[in-house]
């Protein structure tokens, strides 16, 4: 009813096919549609944008919204390709998988990857809670195996505090990382909301666990990371758009006078408004009354009830039922 995403998922199997997976989401859910094998194809991206314009065809083009796709360099093109062929489609990269890079970036730098290195080693040797007493006690002591160069090897990282100051580094830098990804890769709500506020909180959480320690050139190089990854590939109006109809968040920012960001999220509704809306009467309508539900004007979201439900409701909900848009 207000249009959908479909999702692509190439992969190989164990027999060298190469498969790609066709799904659809909408506010009913995700639904498979097939699996097509592309082993005798050319992956570049007029092969794919040929068969992603084929799908979306066979959808219908008024249904589909964006198409969300892999990182790897062909499938982008081919999203470029698509945005030139079909004037109100949006593509975007896979958000968990865009995380998964940032987290793999940071996760190589010189600074986490001994530490990280060295985890590996002690979780393979052995996994208990309470590591540091486990190789203090006199059980393990009496033990075989403490006997053993693998055991001293991982006492000697058990029990080293510069060890653990590493290992709290790599939590400070990746905890809140993972939190977008576990919203992102969930099926509880919709991420689109959600993702961009999340990630300027991850930053922010980031950038303040690493203010009151002198490492000032690790924070750089981390949020150096996630600019690289993120702001290339999952700035897009569609994201900011959805931002600006999450009316929790949007009116928290105006609250908090964020005239900048309230400034950008309504750019990015703009953007998609043109790109979406064909009718030139309808699009000044929609624009009407998103300037209502920003100033929260007008009997839709004036009263009490709608000002209860900026935060109470889920943002999708929320928009249908004051008929914000079809998006």
């Amino acid at each position: 009813m207000y249009g959908c995403t479909l999702m692509l998922d190439g992969w190989t199997g164990k027999r060298g096919h190469h498969l790609i997976d066709f799904l659809v989401n909408s506010p009913t859910g995700t639904y498979f549609l097939e699996s097509v094998d592309a082993s005798s194809e050319v992956h570049d991206a007029f092969m794919l944008a040929d068969l992603l314009e084929a799908k979306i065809e066979e959808i219908g083009k008024d249904k589909v919204v964006q198409v969300i796709i892999d990182n790897g360099a062909n499938y982008k093109a081919a999203g470029r390709i698509l945005m030139e062929r079909i004037s109100m489609l949006y593509w975007s990269p896979c958000a968990a998988h865009c995380l998964d890079l940032i987290l793999e970036g940071i996760g190589n730098l010189k600074e986490f990857k001994k530490p990280i290195a060295r985890v590996k080693h002690v979780t393979t040797f052995i996994y208990r809670d309470a590591l540091k007493a486990l190789f203090v006690s006199e059980e393990w002591l009496g033990n075989k195996l403490a006997k053993t160069a693998a055991d001293q090897e991982v006492h000697n990282t058990v029990l080293s505090v510069e060890f653990w100051n590493s290992v709290e580094d790599c939590l400070r830098a990746s905890t809140p990382l993972l939190i977008i990804l576990r919203v992102v890769d969930g099926d509880e709500r919709p991420a689109m909301p959600e993702v961009v506020a999340l990630m300027n909180h991850a930053k922010e959480k980031i950038k303040l666990r690493f203010a009151t320690e002198n490492k000032k050139t690790l924070l750089k190089n981390v949020i150096k990371i996630i600019e690289k990854h993120w702001v290339t590939q999952m700035d897009h109006p569609l994201y900011g758009a959805a931002l600006y109809l999450n009316p929790g968040r949007l009116h928290s920012l105006i609250q908090a006078n964020d005239d900048a960001i309230v400034g950008l999220l309504r750019g990015c509704f703009l953007d998609v408004l043109g790109k979406m809306v064909e009718d030139e009467e309808i699009r000044s309508k929609i624009d009407a009354q998103s300037l209502d539900y920003e100033g929260l004007r007008g009997d839709a979201f004036s009263n009490k009830m709608a000002k209860q439900n900026l935060h109470n409701l889920n943002p999708l909900t929320c928009c249908f039922s004051y008929n914000c848009c079809r998006f």
